[in-house]
């Protein structure tokens, strides 16, 4: 298997924090650690999983962090954008394993659902019911958000 240079330079950038710093001696083995440390950049550098359900015709944007801040509401709309462009009018945003939400993510959510509207499209938001509660309380979100608690019934509001 080949790498491309930059691949090479982020896992000697990981196998230089692991070096300088190495791990216990009853924490597991390096190369699981390693392993590890490799799969976390992996998903820092990728914050969304994308799935399409073509039978429904929507897009499924499952966030892969447990806090979405500043960094991720600039992907999102960026990404929204890019998926407006291919023609995609319906979106699911999965939330379901995100423990902190900032207001800047919110606000890219609320955006994306201002031009999702405007071409007749949907959204359908996936979050946790108790960290809704919070939410609502704050936000009044659920004025504004289709918000539904598993991802089974945002699908059943596609269908």
């Amino acid at each position: 298997m080949y790498m491309k240079e930059s691949q090479i330079e982020n896992n000697k950038s990981i196998a230089a924090s692991f070096i300088s710093c190495p791990p216990q001696l009853n924490s597991g083995s390096f190369m699981e650690k390693f392993q590890e440390a490799i799969q976390q950049k992996k998903a820092d550098e990728n914050p969304f999983s994308l799935f399409k359900r073509n039978d429904i015709d929507v897009l499924i944007i499952k966030i892969n962090h447990v806090t979405v801040t500043v960094n991720e509401a600039k992907k999102l709309k960026e990404l929204l954008a890019i998926s407006l462009k291919k023609e995609n009018r319906n979106f699911i945003i999965d939330l379901s394993n995100t423990h902190v939400i900032d207001s800047t993510f919110l606000g890219a959510v609320i955006l994306g659902l201002k031009k999702i509207n405007q071409i007749g499209g949907k959204l359908a938001v996936v979050a946790d019911p108790m960290k809704l509660k919070i939410l609502h309380s704050f936000t009044e979100l659920y004025k504004v958000l289709n918000i539904q608690s598993t991802l089974d019934s945002a699908v059943k509001e596609f269908i």
